[in-house]
């Protein structure tokens, strides 16, 4: 979901406000599909954290055995139409 002004996530459903329209009317918007979820907020939609005030942490995290990020995804495995992989 993008654009959003609203988002709750709620037992496992992301449900979000949307303009549509030229922002003349909203939806809502709800996903119940299982699996990741993601939506995009709306520039100037939440007021920014006065300095000092940020409770956010950050976290470093040390490579595998293999020396591989584990924040990155490398690759997607799985197979595609035609049996190829």
């Amino acid at each position: 979901m993008t654009d959003c002004v609203d988002v709750d996530f709620d037992g496992g459903v992301l449900k979000a406000k949307r303009p549509v329209f030229s922002g003349k009317v909203y939806a809502n918007v709800v996903s119940t599909k299982p699996g990741i979820k993601m939506a995009s907020i709306r520039p100037n939609v939440y007021p920014a954290a006065a300095k000092g005030r940020r409770r956010g942490k950050s976290r470093r995290r040390a490579p595998d055995r293999r020396g591989r990020d584990p924040g990155m995804v490398k690759g997607i495995e799985g197979r595609r139409r035609g049996g190829r992989t």
